[in-house]
């Protein structure tokens, strides 16, 4: 991706204008919350020993909310002119997005089978919809430095939120690969096959292999030649 022709940074600003009005109050209630710390073998212990789908949607609709929320939060204080970048509004957008979607579930049973596949599938769009937010988010800093040069200063601050920000896109992605990789290979025909076992290192592998962060930071921390 190399910059965003006008009519569709047009599109993105008025559907990012309209989401924002629709959840910032919500994004205000969620940011007020500090995500759940979590470690590896916490992880990974709750496939091995007692995955449970009604759990793990009662833990995930609002432990996700507070992970989008708190990273939205962060985005907005971000310089202004970074901000405005058409590249970093479409980053805005997808996470205003995903962060409406998973408040649908915000009440709702988990005692009924068809919310939990619901959720499930909601899960799997977020993770599409996510796929290229690090390059996204990369461009637009390209995007910045293009038209604003390099300044140590603002850079060193917009380095601090780019690793902040990678960080919890890891964790957020994590937290939904081990959900989907569980239940979502549960519904299907060759579920039998899996012992829970090979199930939790199935999800360890799905979450690495997507949560590589390639080296992006240069384009921010040296000035452009």
């Amino acid at each position: 991706m190399f910059g965003l022709p006008y009519a569709v940074h047009f599109a993105t600003m008025k559907l990012f204008n309209v989401l924002m009005k629709d959840v910032t109050h919500k994004i205000e209630y969620y940011s007020r919350f500090s995500p759940s710390p979590m470690s590896i073998k916490q992880f990974l212990d709750f496939g091995r020993e007692n995955a449970c789908e009604k759990t793990s949607y009662m833990f995930l609709r609002k432990e996700l909310p507070v992970r989008l929320a708190n990273t939205m939060r962060e985005v907005t204080l971000l310089p202004g002119k970074l901000l405005n970048q058409p590249s970093v509004q479409l980053v805005q957008s997808w996470y205003s997005q995903s962060f409406e979607e998973l408040l649908d579930y915000e009440n709702r049973s988990p005692e009924d089978p068809r919310i939990l596949s619901d959720f499930l599938d909601i899960l799997i769009q977020i993770r599409k919809r996510h796929n290229d937010v690090v390059p996204t988010m990369a461009q637009g800093v390209i995007e910045y430095k293009e038209k604003f040069g390099f300044d140590p200063y603002i850079s060193s601050n917009v380095q601090y939120f780019l690793d902040r920000f990678y960080t919890s896109r890891i964790s957020f992605r994590m937290l939904i690969n081990q959900h989907s990789a569980w239940f979502h290979t549960q519904k299907l025909p060759t579920a039998c096959c899996f012992s829970r076992r090979k199930m939790n290192q199935l999800s360890f592998l799905v979450m690495a292999s997507t949560t590589l962060i390639p080296s992006i930071l240069e384009a921010l921390t040296q000035p452009a030649t």
